[in-house]
């Protein structure tokens, strides 16, 4: 039977192979580089109001994914496309950047959309607040017989957005607004 021997720290760094934090990300993916993606799904469509479910993916610089969080965002009611300040955003992909909201910084804004801008991303939970932007909440429910949406804890899901997206964001954020129905 072999006895154990009781190695030093010094011995133990010859004995066990250690890799530079460089080499790490390389292998593994690293800070630098990350990004987010994150796409809405359209599924309400109200007189007043659109909601979607959305999903945040990380990315890291090897393209693998290191984290998700997800949510509901209310925009104003869709009108087919057409532009204007006060409707949902059309379909497509857009940037997004990190901006501010009434003069206070943590807040990101959707640039890029066709004929508008400053699409803000706040808290709110009603259509009413929307003011043409995307209000971000925690669940969502309807608002009397108008087929009108409105989601819960807004201040909450924003902010738990606004962190994921300083985490992750440094190489660049996207949004992607789809639907399952078939409207447009």
């Amino acid at each position: 039977m072999k006895k154990l021997e009781k190695l030093t720290l010094k011995e133990m760094g010859k004995e066990f192979v250690t890799i530079s934090k460089c080499e790490q990300a390389n292998y593994l993916g690293g800070e630098d580089g990350d990004s987010v993606v994150i796409e809405a799904t359209r599924y309400g469509f109200g007189q007043n109001t659109t909601i979607s479910q959305f999903t945040a993916s990380a990315f890291n610089n090897n393209g693998n994914i290191i984290h998700t969080m997800s949510g509901y965002f209310l925009e104003p009611a869709y009108n087919g496309g057409s532009n204007g300040s006060d409707t949902a955003i059309p379909y497509g992909a857009y940037n997004v950047i990190s901006s501010t909201f009434n003069g206070q910084s943590g807040y990101y804004e959707v640039e890029n959309v066709p004929n508008r801008t400053l699409i803000k991303i706040h808290s709110g939970n009603y259509g009413s607040q929307t003011s043409g932007c995307m209000l971000t909440g925690t669940s969502v429910g309807g608002s009397g017989g108008e087929g009108d949406f409105y989601v819960n804890s807004s201040r909450d899901k924003r902010i738990e957005l606004t962190q994921f997206l300083e985490d992750y964001g440094s190489d660049g954020i996207t949004l992607s607004i789809g639907t399952i129905i078939n409207n447009e």
